[in-house]
């Protein structure tokens, strides 16, 4: 029996958040096979149907920036745990949807909670190896996850076919009650930002400028690049964004050196979760 020791438990990291990643990668894929037989069960229009795509990439496109600042100042393994809970939770509520918008809304808030997941995973495997191992930890952690983007549409098929298209949500609670069970057993304690601030004015208006602007680039093909809605969501899109770097700015002018997150230098214990955290922090 493999047990759990203090000299291969970043090995341990490693598999769990690989696995978590895979997990995710598997359901993002799965769910395009499964997209005409929810189209008829739930009898849905074909605009309705790209939504169950658009709103789970909408809310992880837009609020991935903030999952990764809240793993640096809450702590990654909270967050990631976390994260993985609203999943389970979320991919449930795809799995029980009786309609359409039922199904829409279950799968934006998988985007929100693969937002919080994605950042922390990559943190914590980076965290858990010395500078030494950590290129070789990274492309084990990228190159596996990378192949379940190939199985994902495979299983999919298998488990439409079948059992049913809600068996593509539902494989996603024995695998995340794992994920998290490993999560618990592995990870170390967490070490959070202490003094860091979160920029929650910028934070207030990077996400609604983001969701503008994906927003509008999702619907082009129906609204058509020069139709007002287009322009007015790009616009806007992009006014809240300066607004938002323009917050940060502040924030920085403001907030004492010693309260602003450490560089991602090779001397430096933490790093960074992903670097397009950086307008919110």
């Amino acid at each position: 029996m493999i047990r759990l020791t203090s000299g291969n438990r970043k090995w341990w990291i490693l598999a769990t958040m690989t696995g978590a990643l895979s997990m995710i990668l598997i359901d993002k894929t799965a769910v395009s096979v499964a997209l005409p037989t929810i189209q008829r069960d739930l009898h849905m229009s074909p605009s309705g149907l790209q939504w169950v795509v658009n709103s789970y990439l909408l809310t992880l496109a837009c609020c991935v920036a903030v999952g990764g600042r809240l793993g640096e100042l809450l702590g990654q393994a909270r967050i990631f745990r976390l994260g993985a809970v609203a999943f389970v939770a979320a991919s449930a509520g795809c799995g029980l949807a009786g309609s359409g918008a039922w199904l829409i809304a279950a799968r934006a808030a998988q985007g929100l909670a693969v937002a919080a997941m994605m950042p922390a995973s990559g943190a914590i495997v980076i965290n858990a190896f010395g500078i030494g191992e950590r290129g070789r930890a990274m492309g084990t952690y990228a190159g596996i996850s990378t192949i379940s983007l190939a199985l994902g549409p495979l299983l999919g098929g298998l488990l439409t076919q079948g059992i049913t298209w809600r068996a593509v949500f539902w494989i996603n609670l024995p695998v995340g009650l794992a994920m998290l069970a490993l999560a618990q057993a592995a990870l170390p304690a967490d070490d959070p930002g202490r003094g860091a601030v979160m920029d929650w004015p910028g934070a207030a208006t990077l996400v609604p400028g983001l969701v503008a602007i994906v927003l509008a680039l999702t619907q082009t093909a129906q609204w058509g690049w020069a139709s007002p809605a287009t322009i007015a969501q790009l616009g806007g899109g992009a006014v809240l964004l300066a607004s938002a770097v323009a917050a940060w700015a502040l924030l920085r002018r403001v907030t004492p050196a010693d309260a602003r997150p450490a560089p991602a230098t090779p001397r430096s214990p933490r790093l960074r979760a992903s670097g397009v955290t950086g307008v919110v922090r």
